[in-house]
């Protein structure tokens, strides 16, 4: 019997705001952990993070933004965030971060509110980082070493990079990231 296979594909043109995280990510605690298993364990879970503190300081409901992330550097270990309105066509949401208004320092402070999280919990728990939309992350979450690492962005007050203002991306790729 032949084989074949099928690719669907949807277009969805939405607001976008990517946030290059300048701060190399920590090596593993634990050395029989794979560094790139770490690194992609810790990038979704600072990417869960800020996804929860824009819901928060845009005061939104958290299916209404979405987050994901690459890493780059010559052992991974760099990291962009990428977030996006779950919305076709874009709502605003994302446009509006960066603004006096809806800072990053703020966006900052509000994912390590998050990540403190008030049951003390080791990896996450609903009261910190899950929720229904991450429900597939759940056991993956470094929510302690990602916790650590916000704080020296916030000791340093540096580490985010961002446009200033807002381009419209005509052609949208990944290989355009």
């Amino acid at each position: 019997s032949p084989l074949f296979g099928i690719d669907l594909v949807h277009q969805f043109d939405t607001d976008v705001r990517l946030l290059r995280l300048l701060p190399r990510l920590p090596d593993p605690e634990n050395i029989d952990t794979s560094l790139r298993n770490f690194n992609e364990r810790l990038a979704r879970t600072i990417s869960e993070a800020i996804r929860l503190a824009v819901t928060h300081l845009l005061m939104l409901q958290p299916g209404e933004i979405r987050a994901t992330y690459r890493l780059y550097g010559g052992f991974g270990n760099r990291l962009d965030v990428i977030l996006y309105d779950n919305v076709p066509g874009g709502a605003g949401y994302c446009v509006r971060l960066g603004t006096a208004e809806y800072s990053y320092s703020r966006l900052i402070e509000l994912a390590i509110t998050q990540l403190d999280c008030k049951d003390d919990c080791e990896s996450g728990c609903r009261v910190c980082l899950c929720d229904y939309g991450n429900q597939r992350y759940w056991d993956t979450f470094e929510r302690v070493a990602a916790l650590n690492w916000f704080k020296t962005l916030q000791d340093t007050h540096q580490g985010v990079s961002v446009a200033v203002g807002f381009e419209r991306w005509d052609k949208p790729s990944h290989s355009g990231l």
